[in-house]
């Protein structure tokens, strides 16, 4: 029985192939991992395990999406042959933060938990701090084990907190301490509070008629980048958390023709682009203004609900009238 029975998460290694571990260290390192892949369910809806290796360059050996069973990623580890250059593990940082992007299987925009692992023996030829910054501030957490003569200050650089750091004397107690990283990632501390929810309302003003040229670029200028702007808005973090985790941010989108009536109400949903795209069909068909009703009519939804826990409201308006 798997140590995580119902748990998701995205988790990638990214090791420490440089020269100044032996290969017997090395062939340690990939079992342990082997051992961390037994203790969760993987499946394409629980965990996903992705492994990278770094040296002087950067390599990737198996992404989120190639494996999604045990004994097949356990043969994916296998398959792993040393690098053995040097140890630019800040390289390895700015070119691991691909495997947590959808096309490589990561599940971001799906609000699940993605996590790093970071074993090293050494101190970086390169700088660390900066990738680092850019893996956390996307959301992912970053556990770092230091094996070894090691600067401590740079291995708080990479995971961000200290209780993330672990220092070990010699790859015989790997085991042991990554056994409690697998148990921080089955029972995490810091998921979202609900200071964490944010509500963003969306509103189109289409005063120009609806068929005119002006509106019909506008238009589709708006449907070509307003879904790429809103995905990336999904992911923006601590904006109004106090844990390092991604903000639950979540989107309506409103129709309102002026006379009283609104014509598609999404009501507050994560993003999701097939209710962005009814959204804008409905949108496209009719004339909106930028009135004193339009207005309230965002308001009077927003405070006829339960918003306790709405801590940002934000209106966005395209105000397209005068164009020619």
């Amino acid at each position: 029985m798997s140590f995580c029975d119902a748990k998701e998460a995205d988790l990638v290694f990214l090791i420490d192939g440089s020269n100044s571990i032996s290969e017997e260290n090395f062939s340690t390192m990939k079992t342990v991992m082997k051992k961390v892949v037994d203790s969760f369910i993987i499946a394409k809806d629980k965990v996903r395990v992705g492994v990278a290796q770094y040296s002087t360059t950067f390599q990737e050996e198996f992404y989120l999406n190639k494996c999604f069973n045990n004994s097949a990623i356990k043969k994916e580890i296998d398959k792993i042959v040393q690098l053995k250059a040097r140890t630019f593990t800040g390289t390895g940082l700015k070119f691991v933060r691909s495997f947590f992007q959808p096309a490589n299987g990561g599940r971001q925009y799906d609000r699940v938990m993605q996590y790093l692992i970071v074993i090293t023996d050494g101190q970086s030829d390169d700088k660390v701090e900066n990738a680092a910054i850019v893996l956390r501030e996307n959301g992912i957490h970053i556990f770092v084990i230091g094996i070894g003569t090691l600067n401590y200050n740079e291995l708080q650089k990479i995971a961000g907190f200290s209780n993330r750091v672990h220092e070990l004397k010699d790859f015989q107690q790997l085991s042991h301490n990554m056994r409690k990283i697998v148990q921080e990632i089955c029972n995490p501390g810091d998921k979202p509070y609900p200071d964490c929810e944010i509500d963003i309302s969306i509103g189109v003003d289409i005063s120009e008629p609806v068929r005119s040229p002006s509106a019909i670029s506008l238009k589709q200028i708006i449907q070509a980048f307003l879904p790429r702007i809103l995905q990336q808005m999904s992911i923006v973090n601590n904006i109004s958390c106090t844990a390092v985790t991604p903000d639950d941010i979540r989107f309506r989108y409103q129709v309102y023709t002026g006379s009283s009536s609104t014509l598609f109400d999404s009501g507050f949903e994560s993003y999701n682009d097939e209710i962005f795209q009814k959204f804008w069909a409905v949108q496209t068909t009719v004339e909106t203004h930028l009135t004193v009703d339009f207005l309230l009519s965002f308001w009077d939804r927003l405070i006829s609900e339960d918003s306790a826990n709405v801590k940002v409201i934000i209106l966005l308006l395209f105000y397209v009238a005068g164009m020619t």
